[in-house]
């Protein structure tokens, strides 16, 4: 580390740059670099839309059992009358 009037001044690095070679990547790279994005996507959709109609089920289910059990208790107290 040199500090100069000026400020600090970083060392040069000789770097070997990786992806500048020209090797083709492997097929098996190659296929999640296409088609992670696509399938993620429609993964999540699937699992929203999932999820969204098991909660829409799981509410219209319990508002039916409340119906039931009102109507139940309506006449059993009817019947005690």
């Amino acid at each position: 580390m040199v500090f100069f009037k000026k400020g600090y001044t970083k060392p040069l690095l000789i770097q070997r740059r990786l992806y500048s070679q020209t090797q083709q990547p492997s097929p098996h790279i190659m296929f999640y670099k296409n088609y992670a994005r696509p399938l993620g996507k429609v993964m999540l959709f699937a699992l929203t839309t999932y999820y969204g109609l098991d909660l829409l089920w799981w509410k219209m289910n319990s508002k039916e059992e409340e119906a039931e059990k009102k109507a139940e208790l309506e006449t059993l107290a009817a019947s005690l009358k």
